[in-house]
């Protein structure tokens, strides 16, 4: 009986003692490159939000050895990692600004830009006056076009193959083969061309927002105003969508403005 009572004694004492270490306090520092706490950062952990206090503190209780935890806060470059946490420790974590890293940003999102050759591409404005609006599919490595518009009666699809030239899956003839080789690749130079008009504005800025990286663009002349932005993850900079806004006074005082959405990178 006495060795009964002893083995309930030690399983309550190693629950207690299992309890106790599970709800210890974890304290998480949130500091910048230069050390200096940052407060009012956003902590998830296991997806529930938490803010840093006036100190750059957050005090959680510990619910296990390991926790994801994802920090974030505007102007700095998000972190997410598994934290292997020792009892009576506390939790640092660094966060760099995005000036610190912003040629390095704005390098790596240009560059995941002008490599992607398949896209989609939502077009919507005023063009000499009228209304229009299209969805287009694009692969200009493959020279292949799909193209739905409220004006069409159907899908128009375009594309090369062995050479070849098709239309709606029909062989084009051979007296269209002068010219619309040309057309078609002067089509794609002018897509191309309008989704890398990023890499020729100096007037730019990054901002952060969760995991996501947002780099604004603005370019502006006479008769001519063009502004976008592209969004990408990190840390990869896949891209996830790239819009560009562009209106233009032509020689006859007509506005044309209208919308480009760029989106679905592969």
């Amino acid at each position: 009986m006495k060795k009964f009572i002893l083995v309930i004694i030690i399983l309550i004492m190693s629950t207690s003692i299992s309890c106790y270490r599970r709800e210890n306090n974890i304290k998480i520092i949130v500091l910048d490159e230069l050390g200096n706490k940052i407060s009012q950062a956003k902590i998830l952990i296991n997806n529930i939000e938490f803010l840093t206090d006036n100190n750059g503190e957050l005090i959680v209780k510990n619910e296990g050895e390991n926790f994801k935890i994802f920090v974030y806060k505007e102007n700095y470059l998000p972190y997410d990692e598994f934290i292997n946490y020792k009892e009576n420790s506390n939790v640092e974590i660094k966060l760099i600004s995005l000036n610190s890293k912003k040629e390095e940003i704005i390098k790596k999102i240009i560059e995941k830009v002008s490599t992607s050759k398949s896209f989609y591409v939502n077009f919507i404005g005023n063009l000499n006056g009228d209304k229009e609006n299209f969805n287009l599919y694009c692969n200009l490595e493959k020279f292949y076009f799909k193209i739905t518009s409220p004006l069409l009666n159907k899908e128009v699809e375009i594309k090369k193959e062995d050479d070849k030239y098709y239309y709606n899956q029909k062989e084009l003839p051979e007296e269209t083969l002068d010219y619309f080789p040309l057309v078609l690749d002067l089509v794609s130079n002018s897509i191309e061309f309008i989704k890398n008009l990023p890499q020729l504005t100096k007037n730019l800025s990054i901002s952060s927002n969760y995991n996501y990286i947002k780099f604004s663009f603005n370019i502006e002349k006479n008769n001519l105003k063009i502004t976008g932005y592209i969004l990408s993850n990190y840390p990869n900079y896949n891209i996830i969508n790239e819009q560009i806004n562009i209106l233009a006074i032509d020689e006859m005082g007509r506005t044309n403005d209208f919308i480009l959405n760029f989106y679905n990178f592969e």
